[in-house]
Formats: C-alpha cells, structure tokens, sequence
C-alpha cells in the first residue's frame, strides 16, 4: 500500500505548500514514506542509520530493497488499483449501444455500492438537455470525486517510488535530520 500513502502523502504536501524540490522537504517526504517499515536516525557522530524491522541495516541494503522489493511491489499496486479503476469505469459505460456513459438511474446503485459517502439526488454530471448530453462523463465525475482512482496520480506517485529508490541522497537525509534535531533542541 506504499502507492497509496504515496499519493496522499504528495496530496497533502502539496496542500500545504511544500516543494519536493526543496532538499528538507523532499528528505521529511521520503522519512514519511517509509515510516511504516524504517527509520532512519543518527548517532553521536551523526552518521546515518537506517533500521529495519528493529535492526540496523546499510544503506546498500536499503537500496537493495528499494530497488528489488518494493518498486515490484508497487508495480503490482500500481496494476491491482489501475484496474480497479477500469473495471468501476467500465460499469459506468454502454457498449451493447455504441460507447456511451449510463443513464442516471441505472448509475445511482453503482454510486452507492463504490461511494457509499455520496448522497446524490440528481445527475452530478449536469442536465441532460433534451439531447442527452451531460457536461461531464462519469470518468470525469470518477476522477476528480475520488483522487485514489487518478490515472495521473497513480503513474505520478509510482515513478517519484523509482526515482527515490534509484538515486536517493542520503547525505541530504542525514542533514535534514541534523538540522531538524538541532533546531528541536532550541526550542525545548
């Protein structure tokens, strides 16, 4: 579920205005990533330390790891919540009658069965008009409702995993947490 805490990991950086080109800002990201499963600390001579499982292992292996375990285990979330995706979409579509999106009606249990938090009473898709034509798709109402189901996201999140694990600067980490450190012990 890496992908997923990734997406809202970003999400939430972004709304509150961080910059993953920042070094500390991309350094803390990275830390929270993989909080679930590592943490990296110094020592008093502030060298960088990174544990797993409760032992203390080098940054080779980390990358080993990065690199072996988990960019194909997000290659195999990236797929299961890519087609996911699709098989919602697809219950939204018609194909017996050319390609086209299904009416309200026939929409609503769907809606209510993927988004039990939506209480919809009328078309968010817009007025049909009197030749049927909404202003949006439900791809489009998919999309933008419910972020998790973002194409873009998803292929976004799963290529900044492979950046990281590829060429991750641990001096930059190891500083982050000096400065951070440095900075508490101030205030306290």
């Amino acid at each position: 579920m890496l992908l997923k805490k990734c997406i809202d990991l970003e999400n939430s950086y972004t709304k509150n205005d961080y910059d993953l080109n920042i070094v500390y800002h991309f350094s803390k990201f990275v830390i929270e990533l993989f909080s679930d499963d590592f943490k990296f600390t110094l020592d008093s001579n502030d060298e960088l330390f990174i544990h797993f499982k409760n032992k203390q292992i080098s940054i080779d292996d980390f990358k080993y790891y990065l690199q072996m375990t988990i960019y194909f285990e997000i290659i195999e979330e990236f797929k299961s919540l890519y087609f996911e995706h699709e098989h919602i979409y697809k219950q939204f579509r018609d194909e017996d009658d050319g390609p086209h999106d299904i009416d309200f009606e026939t929409a609503k249990p769907l809606l209510e069965r993927y988004f039990p938090d939506l209480k919809l009473e009328k078309d968010p898709r817009g007025d049909a008009g009197k030749y049927g034509w909404t202003k949006y798709t439900w791809f489009s109402i998919i999309n933008e409702k419910y972020p998790k189901y973002h194409r873009e996201d998803l292929v976004k999140s799963m290529q900044l995993i492979k950046g990281i694990s590829v060429k991750i600067d641990y001096d930059n980490i190891k500083n982050y947490i000096k400065s951070k450190n440095k900075f508490e012990n101030k205030l306290s």
